[in-house]
């Protein structure tokens, strides 16, 4: 019965999903993208935000939305579940601009909202396509304003543990000496583990971490700066595991296993 509720939820969220973006794509035509970078970005939250309670899994904000301010910024959201581009919709800044794989120009209705939004598509097989992706995307950030969103480990995490970031994120924070905005979910993973195609009811919670100022960054020391925003981003996704009751992570099991 479970299975089944999820499936009649997840349908009607799909439906939902198709008939808004249907909407948004065709007025987005119609007005040649005139007002995307000012209407994309509240339109998206409450799409997201809507689609979310739909499937039963509600986003919870643990401390308040950071992004009252206009300003150009590079936020990074943990990647755990196909739920989370409705997670990132959720909470965008105003402005908002984002960062996804090369392939989802295959991928229906989520192109053409690509496109509408005036977002970039990354081709990561090829590293100089990638650095010139990473180039226009900052200039874009700067000119206008925007808040560029990526997800730095690249690709869902198969057992919910946090991965390794890939550095292309914090090459336009240092490009363009943007603060970083560190934003942690938790619960995505249990609401839809990679390889299903249906959501199950589970509150997800979202945690903003404080803005990381980059004016200092060098290329010398690039890497000490992502580890260390690894480092806090993976002990407060821990801790909202934790206090969300969620199940232990395979690299925690290990830990106790060993403690003992």
């Amino acid at each position: 019965m479970r299975t089944i509720i999820a499936i009649i939820r997840s349908l009607a969220a799909l439906s939902f999903f198709i008939v808004y973006l249907t909407v948004f794509i065709v007025f987005s035509i119609l007005t040649l993208r005139r007002w995307s970078l000012h209407l994309g970005a509240p339109l998206m939250r409450f799409f997201g935000r809507t689609t979310l309670k739909i499937v039963g899994a509600p986003l919870i904000f643990k401390n308040d939305w950071p992004f009252t301010d206009e300003k150009p910024c590079v936020v990074i959201v943990n990647h755990q579940s196909t739920l989370d581009v409705l997670l990132a919709a959720s909470i965008c800044p105003n402005r908002a601009g984002a960062i996804g794989k090369k392939e989802l120009i295959w991928v229906p209705f989520m192109n053409l909202a690509w496109w509408s939004l005036r977002l970039f598509m990354v081709d990561r097989s090829n590293h100089e396509a990638a650095v010139r992706t990473i180039k226009e995307a900052t200039e874009n950030t700067l000119k206008h304003k925007r808040a560029v969103m990526l997800a730095p480990e690249g690709t869902r995490s198969k057992n919910a543990e946090l991965l390794p970031f890939k550095k292309g994120a914090f090459h336009i924070a240092l490009e363009g000496k943007l603060p970083i905005y560190p934003v942690v979910f938790s619960g995505a993973a249990e609401a839809m583990p990679k390889y299903t195609f249906w959501a199950y009811p589970q509150p997800i919670m979202a945690e903003f971490l404080p803005m990381v100022p980059t004016e200092d960054w060098t290329r010398e020391t690039l890497d000490q700066h992502i580890q260390a925003i690894h480092r806090d981003m993976n002990q407060a996704y821990l801790k909202l595991r934790h206090e969300m009751d969620l199940p232990l992570l395979p690299s925690q099991k290990s830990a106790e296993q060993e403690t003992k």
